[in-house]
């Protein structure tokens, strides 16, 4: 992941250009997939910047795509292993996007049991959670439709329980603008960051999924390009 620079988007609209509808440089944040199973550089200084913004109590990071899926898995990915550099054992990352999970694979764990086995029991278990290196993970799990729960207290049982036990949560969600699941898990992070895809993402789209997640009153504090 090439993170070039960072931006809080709070109070100012910022398209994929890094330039806000005023005219001034917002410079989102630029990330390029990269093989290999360690965080670039880039990577370590943007899970430093989070981290700096985070209280004790908010350590839950959402990363999601605007739109189409494409680099929100990768930078939920690399920021979480930054973060386990520093603090092993300590850092959960969770595939919340159940209808499209991906991390399994990356991380070479089981897909099930899961995120969404964990939601629909109301509570997390150990067979949910894998380590890969220093870096906790939860994958997606069984495909279930969530959206019933996700506004209930099963979700929010799970996350308090898993705040209890990790230092940081960063979790990979559904792209904002898919519908009222990504946006209900989204809106369960204390700090989001929506991708924008190069080329492809719109100005159009990304403050469409920004209102969204306002209306859920989710706290939208960056965007990053993804370049893949």
């Amino acid at each position: 992941m090439d993170i070039t620079s960072y931006a809080a988007v709070s109070g100012i609209r910022v398209d994929v250009t890094g330039r806000s509808e005023s005219g001034i440089t917002a410079a989102p944040s630029q990330v390029k997939e990269r093989p290999g199973s360690q965080p670039t550089q880039e990577a370590v200084k943007l899970a430093a910047k989070l981290r700096a913004r985070v209280s004790d109590e908010e350590r839950i990071l959402v990363f999601a795509d605007v739109a189409e899926r494409n680099g929100g898995a990768v930078s939920a990915w690399e920021v979480a292993q930054a973060m386990a550099q520093s603090c092993p054992g300590q850092v959960l990352l969770i595939d919340a996007d159940v209808a499209n999970p991906t991390l399994h694979k990356r991380c070479k764990v089981p897909l099930k049991p899961g995120f969404a086995d964990m939601v629909r029991r109301g509570r997390p278990e150990t067979l949910a959670i894998h380590m890969a290196d220093s870096l906790a993970v939860m994958p997606a799990g069984t495909d279930y439709d969530l959206s019933s729960l996700l506004s209930s207290a099963e979700l929010a049982t799970v996350l308090a329980a898993l705040k209890k036990q990790y230092r940081w949560i960063v979790v990979a969600a559904p792209p904002a603008l898919e519908g009222a699941q990504a946006g209900l898990i989204a809106s369960r992070g204390d700090e989001i960051v929506l991708i924008v895809t190069a080329g492809k993402s719109s100005r159009r789209e990304l403050l469409a999924a920004k209102r969204e997640l306002d209306g859920l009153r989710a706290p939208v504090v960056g965007v990053a390009i993804y370049r893949g």
